[in-house]
């Protein structure tokens, strides 16, 4: 009984982080590990890494994570975009497709898909192409392209008005 109730514990955690992070805690531990490495990152702390991850998630504003990161809006701003900058640098380096990864004969089978991703509304650029269907509001799309027989995303394409583009 004892252990159920562990287990349920442990469950009901990681879904709760999930809702913050959109990941388990171990898939953000290894993301922070390679990021660091990649980057030769030494100033980016975890803390500063999971604020970010949250925001890329949830998208709250400076002041709704204040309370949750105790830092000041202008704080978390600069962080959320040095961190940010740093992660779609190291984006650059990780997501080429080179063939140097794949035998010399093989055909390359990759799966396209696109993503939308829910935004604020554009003040400066109003309109319908930005509206997206799946979230009932705006949004932004990306395309990505993965190898059907190695774990390899080889490009992203984006972002595109959510309202074009399929």
């Amino acid at each position: 009984m004892h252990g159920e109730k562990q287990n349920v514990r442990k469950t009901a955690s990681i879904t709760r982080f999930k809702a913050f992070y959109g990941v388990e805690p171990r898939t953000i531990k290894d993301a922070y590990e390679g990021f660091v490495d990649l980057c030769d990152d030494d100033d980016t702390s975890l803390k500063d890494f999971m604020m970010l991850t949250e925001w890329l998630k949830k998208y709250d504003t400076e002041s709704c994570m204040t309370s949750r990161w105790k830092l000041d809006e202008k704080h978390i701003g600069l962080k959320l975009k040095k961190v940010g900058m740093k992660l779609q640098q190291a984006s650059k380096q990780i997501i080429v497709l080179n063939l140097n990864d794949f035998e010399d004969k093989e055909i390359i089978i990759l799966s396209v898909d696109c993503v939308n991703y829910r935004t604020t509304e554009f003040r400066l650029d109003p309109g319908t192409e930005w509206y997206d269907h799946k979230h009932n509001g705006p949004g932004l799309k990306y395309e990505y392209a993965v190898s059907v027989h190695h774990p390899y995303c080889v490009w992203i394409r984006g972002p595109f008005p959510a309202g074009k583009y399929n």
